[in-house]
């Protein structure tokens, strides 16, 4: 896992798509939030997954701008495209409801929480190719990404704690799941060398 997490620093795009591909175990899957996820190692309370978002596709589950928080740091390295990333301030408040998330092998549940807040967008920053950002715990943000071009990102997660991520929703209180579906594994490595 060493190896793996040093490629979170490493600007050699070619190179990190080519240890990950020797080294993933994991079918890629849609994500809820319209990108596709591939496990590639997960060991001593680290994980290193590839997200990517293909130029033309719109698949979503959730709204696009769904804000989340997650139980975990976050490090990631835009490898490909680029990435807006958008941190919003949460408080108690009425306008919003905020619904766990419960995972059940590959798939999950948001279930609703009797906690109502206010958000606020607090920053807004761009991430080019070859730039990392981070998300502390507990951050709530959403991603926003082009459709105009794929977008490819490595993401490291630690530091993980024993609660479930929050996301920001409507005042509908009804239990949601959500099927992460496989996504083909050559066409994936093929979409991921054209993005580079």
């Amino acid at each position: 896992m060493d190896k793996l997490s040093k490629l979170i620093h490493s600007n050699d795009a070619e190179e990190i798509i080519s240890t990950l591909k020797k080294t993933h175990k994991k079918t890629p899957l849609w994500h809820p939030l319209g990108f596709i996820s591939l496990e590639v190692a997960k060991c001593d309370g680290f994980e290193l997954t590839l997200h990517y978002w293909p130029k033309t596709s719109t698949k979503q589950y959730l709204n696009h701008q769904a804000v989340h928080s997650h139980n975990c740091h976050l490090h990631s390295r835009v490898i490909a495209g680029s990435i807006q990333n958008n941190v919003y301030k949460i408080e108690a408040g009425n306008t919003h409801r905020l619904y766990s998330v419960e995972y059940y092998g590959k798939n999950s549940q948001l279930r609703p929480t009797k906690m109502r807040v206010n958000m606020q967008l607090e920053s807004s920053q761009v991430y080019q190719s070859g730039k990392t950002y981070k998300v502390p715990l507990n951050q709530f943000h959403h991603i926003n990404v082009s459709h105009q071009q794929s977008t490819l990102t490595l993401v490291m997660q630690y530091g993980f704690e024993d609660k479930p991520p929050l996301v920001v929703g409507g005042e509908n209180t009804s239990l949601k799941t959500y099927k992460r579906i496989d996504f083909d594994e050559l066409q994936f490595w093929e979409e991921v060398a054209e993005c580079l």
